[in-house]
Formats: C-alpha cells, sequence, structure tokens
C-alpha cells in the first residue's frame, strides 16, 4: 500500500512519522532503504521536507486471509479511496465469517472485491453491525489504516441511527446512561452495573399509534446497546425478537445506520456519508405515520 502524507510544515520526516503515528517497521525496505519518497526522489528520515509537499511511504502489505471465501455477491459502496471502504450492508447479512456463519457474509463478499481489486490486505472492520440491521460498515484496507481509525490514537466516528420503537418514551430527548454486560450463557445482553459503560443519545422525531420514530447518537457501541437500551425502558425497537416480546424471528428488525461522520485517517478531511432508509423501513412509515 502507498500511503500518501501531505506536510502541514517543514520538518523532518522522521518527525512527520511521528505525528501521523508511522512506525519504522511497517515500510518496505529496498537495498536496506526505507522507501520513502518525495517526488520519486528517495528520502531518509533525516531529510527535511517543505510544507504541501507529499511524502509517499510504501507500506509492507498483510497478504489476504485465506480462511475468508471469496463470493460475487453485489455490495452496496457508499464511499472507496486507497484506504476505507463505507458499505451499506442489507438486513439479514452477518458481517463477519463465523462458526455459524462461514458464508454469505460480508466478508465474502469483500473477499471478492479484494481479490479483483488486488487489495493484498485483510478486512479490518471498524464497526460491526448485528446481523438483523442495516446501514453503513467501515471498513480499512490495511491494519494501520485500522488503527488509525482507533480510539488508541483518538480517533472519533459518530455513527447515527435511526429506530422505530414499539412504544412512548416520557423524555422526547435525552442520553441512556447505563452499562451493558452480557447474560450468562446466552447471546443476550442487559443493563447490569457489572457491565461496561456506554451512551445512547436520542431524539423522538414522531409518536404515532403507540409507536416513537427516533435518532440515535454513538461515538462507541456495545453489542446490542441501542436494542437492550431502549427495551429498558419498555420501547423496544420494532421486529427486535431477541428483546422484543411481541416480535418473532420473521420480522424485520427496524433499526438502520444511516449516517457516520469522521475525519478521515490519511487525508484529514470530514468523511459524511448518509443513506435513506431501507425500502421496508420507509414504507412501514408510509402507511402508519401519517
Amino acid at each position: 500500500m502507498e500511503l500518501v502524507i501531505r506536510a502541514k510544515k517543514p520538518e523532518t520526516i522522521k518527525r512527520m512519522m511521528h505525528e501521523n503515528n508511522i512506525p519504522v517497521k511497517i515500510i518496505e525496505k529496498k537495498d536496506q532503504h526505507l522507501e520513502i519518497y518525495v517526488a520519486k526522489n528517495l528520502k531518509t528520515r533525516k531529510d527535511t521536507i517543505k510544507k504541501g509537499e507529499n511524502v509517499h511511504f510504501f507500506i509492507t502489505d498483510e497478504g489476504i486471509d485465506k480462511r475468508i471465501k471469496p463470493e460475487d455477491k453485489s455490495i452496496d459502496i457508499i464511499y472507496e479511496d486507497d484506504y476505507l471502504l463505507i458499505v451499506n450492508k442489507p438486513t439479514g447479512m452477518p458481517v463477519m465469517v463465523s462458526k455459524a456463519h462461514r458464508e454469505a457474509t460480508l466478508a465474502n463478499a469483500l473477499m471478492h472485491h479484494f481479490l479483483k481489486h488486488k487489495i493484498k490486505n485483510h478486512i479490518h472492520f471498524v464497526n460491526r453491525l448485528d446481523k438483523e440491521s442495516s446501514g453503513l460498515v467501515l471498513i480499512a484496507k490495511h491494519k494501520f489504516i485500522a488503527f488509525l481509525l482507533s480510539d488508541k490514537v483518538g480517533a472519533t466516528i459518530t455513527r447515527h441511527y435511526h429506530a422505530i420503537l414499539d412504544g412512548v418514551l416520557p423524555l422526547k430527548e435525552g442520553c441512556i446512561d447505563l452499562p451493558i454486560s452480557r447474560k450468562e450463557g446466552s447471546i443476550e445482553r442487559e443493563v447490569s452495573e457489572k457491565g461496561k459503560e456506554c451512551k445512547t443519545n436520542y431524539k423522538v422525531e414522531k409518536e404515532f399509534l403507540n409507536k416513537s420514530l427516533v435518532r440515535i447518537r454513538l461515538n462507541k457501541n456495545r453489542t446490542h446497546q441501542v436494542r437492550v437500551h431502549f427495551a429498558h425502558f419498555d420501547a423496544p425497537i420494532l421486529g427486535d425478537y431477541i428483546y422484543n416480546p411481541e416480535s418473532s424471528s420473521e420480522d424485520l428488525l427496524m433499526l438502520v445506520a444511516d449516517r457516520m461522520v469522521f475525519n478521515h485517517p490519511v487525508t484529514d478531511e470530514q468523511i459524511d456519508k448518509k443513506i435513506t432508509f431501507p425500502k421496508p423501513f420507509q414504507a412501514y412509515l408510509d402507511k402508519y405515520s401519517r
């Protein structure tokens, strides 16, 4: 992978690498020299660069993950560049390959995409969605890019959701700040003092027929966080067969991750991507919320 960083000020390449969290060990070597170039000229870490110059670092590829079988399935790509990818995952598709789902996952489809475009790295999911939900998933094309998008370097990714709740909330806007833990011997989660802290910011946009359309904002996300938090207040998500006793496994979960905002880890430009509601979600609103 070629990593291109534009200099924000005059400084040594060594200093630039430190400021951009680029370790020496990930850079390829040629004849014992690190592959670092400015205007096609080989440079060393001691060399000084000018403001506005592009520095090209050639990073060692990881190689493909042979454990994931490539599958030629359509992917709804919302954004893509040399470093990352944002896709719109459909309802019912698992994100990762697992013992229960070895095929027909987003990872299988992405592996085909990586091979087709000669991306010789692992698939790094920066965020994940439950199989039952739909919406935006961010993928880094190299472990270093995933690192730059992590909490370890202070990266902030704001994720926005919309959900239709099977109930009405007493407070129409607020923050649910309750810890969540996993129930012993179960895939279910619950609000528990023993759990990990998490916050769900929300605002009710519309109420109809004892239902609520809510907008949700998260900076971090625990497994089933949104589903558990609203179910705790007797307003579970419509179609949630795990936390809503009125739903079954045949119902569609009315939860969509419809917007994602973050600063690009390499260019520092703001990435702000939004999608429309899935057809079943919008159809339900059109039928019942007028």
